[in-house]
């Protein structure tokens, strides 16, 4: 064999390509059988140009290297064959033979190693990607660019046309489309896609249940894939799809869409990933929006607050001038209403008068402060504004427990809204007065009336005055009485009439009442002496009462009427006494101290206020039953550290408790050196007859047997 036939030898069993073309003609002159197994060839000499064989082109390739070669040198390359789909490593030379001139190229096929190193970027290029996303989100501080940001990025890594979030509701049996990219020139699709019937996504959930991700390359049926204005997907250019579900455990809340992808859709790890950070930013704009209402919104109402009526008000100075209308509302009396009739009352009041401004106002509407209201109307015709308060008058008088202080202003221009405040609060406020003028014109003839009604309910026999026994908690002996009003009701039955007392004090005309009391009790002590008992007897009297000028005279005159002791009177005041002065309240304690009776500072540890009253010489401290139970059902070591120090700040007083219910209050009180008490765990108050058969009982046995009462 000849060198040359050695050589072809070689090239034919060669796992690389070889040919040689001439270089002017372009003609395929040789193929090795490398070659022309991968072109599909027969043996032989080729037949035709190099660019129609290899490469299936009707002319000369544009991206032919003859140009760059020259004998003795290869010219190294890496080219893509799309006729065979294969990527090659190619290296060429210029040779001559027989004064020709040839093309030589050697091909070996990388295409495996193309592939991975494919891969690879690709998976960069995804991690790189997904980082990028996740940065956007947290990285971003307006939330809304943070979504758009990322669907940007989406879009640009699969170099689609538009991105978008849906969002289900499910309780509306809708869907919005809630944030959406497109790419230039693509026009926008949100706006149309709000409220859109859930069921229309029917096809989607189902495939996302079993499928966990919809990828549709072509698309095929568009008019089943497609819920944009019910349309058929493909008249809107949509050929291809890609989705994921957002899900809130197993539960599809709405989805992530891609309309026609072109890079990338293979790799659709990137858009399973996603749905979690978008989820949990999806989360955060939910747990902020909540935030932004319970700053904004008035939870007892449902109104906007104060502070969003200062944003509104800042809001107005950077809008253009446009007419605007204000109103201020007041709810007259809302503190005597809580007080008469309790807070629950109080807070109906405040949610019908809310109610009444909603009708009218429905997005206007501003609870400023506890009865006060602002209504904002922006772009309201001065008719139609004022036509408005109008009604509000007349729907105001149709509501009888209710009484609205109402003024309103209005202006063309809302830069003037400064000077409407002021107008409209100001009419509110001389409306308000005239309310209180025309109440006070009446308060006196009120007062009056329900003075005359109490002493006639007194007489008639509506008040009842029993008597709850004071224990020794040592021995259980029985060592005086609380007398307690109580008041039939029609039927007959007993209630506790705190709130009626509460309204007497408000009225100054509890004084009938407390004398009433006081004077039973005297009556009492009377009947005590009759029956050798010594027991003193506690009354309580308000502040009210106590403030009058002869009080410590008139008391002093009931006693002598009855020829009862002041030693056996005990006289309870609650730490709310304080209210008429310290140095009042001293003199006060003094003077009933030095005619003989016993002071009692009622409830206390109420409040930390009565740590205040210390100083004063009382000669009892009641401790209030709301510290027992605390106790009781916290076993809250605080608060018997509390009861330990105010039992040693008042060693100097007898220290009683009141509202014992249980063995546990009783021996924890012992323990801190609180000796004597009264409660349901001993007796409820009881009539004067029932108290002394119980202190007939004492002396037999000389002892109590404690029986514990139903509450």
């Amino acid at each position: 064999m000849t060198y040359e036939e050695y050589s072809a030898l070689a090239m034919d069993v060669s796992d690389r390509i070889c040919y040689i073309a001439d270089f002017v003609t372009h003609d395929l002159l040789y193929i090795n059988r490398n070659g022309q197994k991968l072109f599909g060839l027969p043996d032989g000499s080729p037949q035709g140009k190099c660019y129609q064989i290899l490469h299936g082109r009707d002319s000369v390739c544009p991206f032919c290297t003859n140009g760059f070669l020259f004998p003795g040198r290869f010219y190294t390359w890496e080219f893509y064959n799309r006729k065979l789909s294969r990527h090659f490593s190619i290296r060429d030379t210029l040779i001559e033979h027989n004064g020709k001139k040839l093309r030589l190229e050697l091909c070996v096929d990388i295409t495996d190693h193309k592939r991975e190193e494919m891969k690879l970027n690709s998976r960069l290029s995804l991690e790189k990607t997904l980082t990028h996303c996740i940065y956007t989100l947290a990285g971003e501080k307006n939330d809304r660019h943070a979504l758009e940001g990322l669907l940007s990025i989406v879009g640009a890594y699969y170099n689609a046309q538009r991105v978008y979030l849906f969002e289900f509701h499910e309780a509306k049996g809708t869907m919005d489309n809630i944030c959406e990219w497109c790419r230039a020139g693509v026009p926008r699709e949100i706006d149309k896609l709000q409220g859109v019937p859930l069921h229309y996504a029917a096809r989607w959930i189902k495939r996302f249940e079993t499928d966990g991700i919809i990828v549709i390359n072509p698309l095929k049926d568009g008019r089943a894939w497609n819920f944009m204005a019910y349309q058929d997907a493909e008249q809107q250019g949509i050929h291809t799809l890609m989705a994921v579900p957002l899900l809130a455990g197993k539960k599809i809340i709405g989805f992530l869409g891609v309309d026609n992808p072109v890079a990338n859709v293979e790799a659709t790890s990137l858009l399973r990933a996603l749905p979690f950070f978008v989820q949990d930013h999806l989360e955060k704009l939910r747990l902020l929006s909540n935030l932004e209402d319970m700053s904004y919104v008035d939870k007892l109402t449902g109104l906007y607050n104060r502070n969003k009526y200062m944003v509104a008000l800042e809001a107005l100075k950077d809008e253009p001038s446009s007419p605007v209308g204000i109103l201020f509302a007041d709810i007259n009396g809302l503190k005597a209403a809580n007080d008469t009739y309790g807070h629950e009352f109080g807070d109906g009041l405040i949610k019908r008068a809310a109610g009444i401004l909603h009708e009218l106002f429905p997005s206007d509407v501003f609870r400023i402060g506890g009865d006060e209201f602002v209504v904002l109307s922006r772009g309201a015709t001065r008719q139609v504004f004022e036509e408005k308060v109008k009604e509000l008058y007349r729907l105001k008088k149709n509501e009888p427990d209710l009484s609205l202080a109402v003024g309103s202003a209005w202006s063309e221009d809302s830069r003037d809204i400064a000077r409407l405040r002021a107008e409209a609060e100001e009419l509110m406020y001389q409306e308000k007065e005239r309310h209180h003028l025309a109440r006070r014109s009446n308060m006196q003839e009120y007062c009056a009336d329900r003075a005359m009604a109490l002493q006639k309910d007194i007489t008639s026999g509506c008040f009842v005055v029993y008597l709850q026994p004071q224990i020794s908690l040592r021995d259980g002996k029985l060592i005086g009485a609380e007398a307690l009003v109580r008041r039939k009701d029609a039927d007959g039955n007993l209630i506790f009439p705190s709130r009626l007392v509460r309204s007497y004090e408000r009225h100054g005309i509890v004084r009938h009442l407390d004398l009433f009391v006081l004077e039973t009790a005297c009556a009492y002590l009377a009947q005590f002496k009759q029956k050798g008992c010594s027991l003193p007897i506690s009354v309580n009297l308000s502040h009210v009462t106590l403030r009058e000028d002869q009080i410590v005279e008139i008391i002093k005159k009931l006693c002598a009427k009855y020829g009862v002791s002041p030693s056996s009177l005990c006289l309870e005041v609650t730490e709310i006494i304080k209210n008429i002065g310290e140095n009042q309240l001293e003199d006060l304690v003094l003077r009933l101290r030095g005619e003989g009776f016993s002071i009692s500072l009622s409830n206390f540890g109420s409040e930390f206020s009565s740590l205040a009253l210390v100083g004063i010489d009382f000669s009892e401290i009641k401790l209030a039953k709301t510290l027992l139970r605390q106790i009781s059902k916290f076993s809250d070591q605080r608060t018997i550290e509390r009861l330990f120090d105010i039992c040693r700040l008042v060693n100097h007083a007898k220290i009683l408790a009141e509202g014992i219910e249980s063995e546990e209050q009783k021996n924890l009180l012992i323990e801190h050196q609180c000796l004597y008490g009264q409660g349901y765990l001993f007796s409820r108050a009881i009539p004067v007859d029932d108290f002394l058969q119980m202190y007939d009982e004492h002396n037999k046995s000389s002892r109590i047997i404690l029986t514990p009462q139903k509450n």
